[in-house]
């Protein structure tokens, strides 16, 4: 999310977009990532933390799908409308991974986790923004959308792995539960 959200202005200087709009933007992408956040909460407490993390990879998927399509565009408004849905994706993977993380730790280790989680969040994010400056340079915003699209894949990969074990996981945690 983040390699996308810092070129994005960039991209938008590049196909003459107003300083303005630029700006304006960004802002709806602001309000995306936390406007809907008591939404997503409820969310949470409704259908469960995996469900809404699994919707905010469907809409990380609809909005980077808008960005690659509209990556040249100099129209504002599909731009707009892709970076707000990828606020929207970013909040309800946040919202709905830190409410997993929350019930899934014992209660002594559950804000130093979820500080080193903030943490590794923040480090990843700040390598992919310093990684999709020369992605946006060799190929431009298309390209910086594939790449978001490829982190996407292995969060979901992941994600599906952690909710669907394979047998191997789980004949590995039935022998370590008799060990233990």
């Amino acid at each position: 999310m983040v390699g996308v959200m810092v070129m994005t202005p960039v991209a938008m200087n590049e196909h003459g977009h107003a300083l303005e709009m630029i700006g304006i933007v960004i802002s709806l992408h602001i309000l995306g990532m936390y406007a809907a956040s008591p939404v997503f909460g409820w969310l949470v407490d409704k259908l469960g933390s995996v469900p809404v993390i699994f919707i905010g990879y469907g809409i990380f998927l609809a909005a980077i799908t808008i960005g690659a399509i509209v990556s040249d565009s100099s129209d504002p408004l599909p731009m707009s409308i892709a970076l707000t849905t990828l606020g929207l994706g970013w909040s309800a993977c946040l919202i709905g991974g830190s409410s997993l993380l929350n019930e899934s730790a014992p209660d002594h280790l559950r804000v130093p986790l979820q500080g080193a989680n903030d943490m590794m969040m923040n480090f990843g994010a700040a390598g992919l923004a310093a990684l999709a400056g020369p992605v946006l340079a060799l190929g431009g915003f298309f390209w910086v959308n594939m790449m978001a699209l490829a982190v996407l894949a292995v969060m979901v990969f992941f994600g599906l792995r952690a909710v669907h074990p394979t047998p191997r996981d789980v004949l590995s945690e039935s022998v370590s539960d008799r060990v233990g």
